[in-house]
């Protein structure tokens, strides 16, 4: 998962950040076990925000299976 490598990434370079909650995809039991865990590091980065050290806008592209992306 993306979002743990860049938390991991992020903390190599001195910043703690919420997405270090988030464990890689085998750790998880199925997707709504895995959309929880990202709905939490949702509402962390809500209520406290990011760090001002994170270049922002943050943008992620996804691409499913069937080669859509959104």
């Amino acid at each position: 998962m993306f979002l743990s490598e860049y938390g991991k990434w992020l903390l190599k370079r001195g910043v703690n950040n919420p997405f270090l909650s988030i464990g890689p995809p085998y750790q998880y039991f199925g997707k709504t076990h895995c959309y929880s865990q990202l709905r939490e590091v949702g509402k962390v980065i809500e209520s406290v925000g990011l760090p001002e050290s994170i270049q922002l806008p943050l943008v992620l592209g996804i691409l499913g299976t069937t080669g859509k992306c959104g």
